[in-house]
């Protein structure tokens, strides 16, 4: 059962509002008594030994992070026989999926340059040696101040790493082996939905031949060739064809100078 506003975790964390819920547990909105300070709380709920073993070890690298667009870790606890919680910094703005519902599909130029932006931490994140697994118009959130941050990263340590339906990667799904790739799917997929205000089929549903990703192009008149290919390629089905880092993609998003769009680029 989901915590309730005004729950009080270790006599320090008091519950405001419950901001997402999945199998693995929740994450919800708190206010920190002792700093004085909005804090995101992400659930895991698995008790046992060996997860608490690995959550740890995944906190202390979520800790060790320190970029000005991923939310700093503050704490992290366990309570007996309930689960394991990731204490971080609440990051107040709006996230994208917000505008694409209130919106519709949105113009080429604004997506570019948040998705350019986006592409900062998760470098960061890939020069780490890490991954962030759940990249999605919802978990890219900007502040007040215009700033594009990447929230809700994933614990993959633990195991967690499916993502969500239409932006995780077929091997994500598969429990297969997840790279940087895996985040390029996710970062491409965020495109597509971002353009055509539609999610892409799941992965697995176009591995296994029930359902075909349509160009985006074809989805939305008005999108410019070279972004509809851009998003295709970096949701190949096939991780080494997609682009081969973040950077490599926040290019591609880069308007072409004087080149017309070529025969079959849509279907590449």
């Amino acid at each position: 059962m989901p915590l309730l506003p005004g729950e009080l975790l270790t006599k320090r964390y008091r519950i405001v509002s419950l901001l997402a819920e999945g199998a693995y547990g929740a994450v919800y909105r708190a206010w920190d008594e002792r700093d004085e300070r909005d804090v995101a709380i992400k659930e895991y709920l698995d008790p046992s030994p060996e997860t608490q073993r690995l959550f740890r070890a995944e906190a202390r690298r979520l800790s060790s992070l320190d970029h000005s667009q991923l939310p700093a870790v503050r704490d992290h606890f366990c309570l007996e026989e309930t689960g394991q919680y990731l204490v971080s910094d609440y990051i107040d703005g709006t996230d994208l999926q917000s505008y694409l519902d209130q919106y519709g599909p949105l113009p080429s130029d604004m997506i570019v340059a948040w998705l350019q932006t986006a592409c900062q931490p998760i470098s960061y994140l890939h020069q780490k040696k890490q991954l962030h697994l759940n990249i999605k118009p919802a978990n890219l959130r900007q502040t007040p101040q215009g700033k594009i941050v990447l929230v809700d990263t994933g614990l993959p340590g633990l195991g967690v790493s499916l993502g969500a339906s239409g932006f995780a990667a077929p091997e994500q799904q598969m429990q297969g082996e997840v790279s940087t790739a895996s985040d390029i799917y996710g970062l491409g997929a965020t495109l597509y939905s971002l353009l055509t205000d539609r999610v892409p089929p799941d992965a697995l549903r176009r591995e296994s031949g029930l359902e075909e990703l349509i160009p985006a192009r074809e989805v939305n008149p008005d999108v410019e060739p070279y972004l509809s290919v851009a998003a295709s390629r970096a949701m190949d089905m096939r991780p080494k064809v997609r682009f081969e880092s973040a950077s490599d993609f926040a290019k591609a998003l880069e308007r072409p100078v004087g080149r017309p769009a070529l025969p079959g680029d849509e279907a590449r």
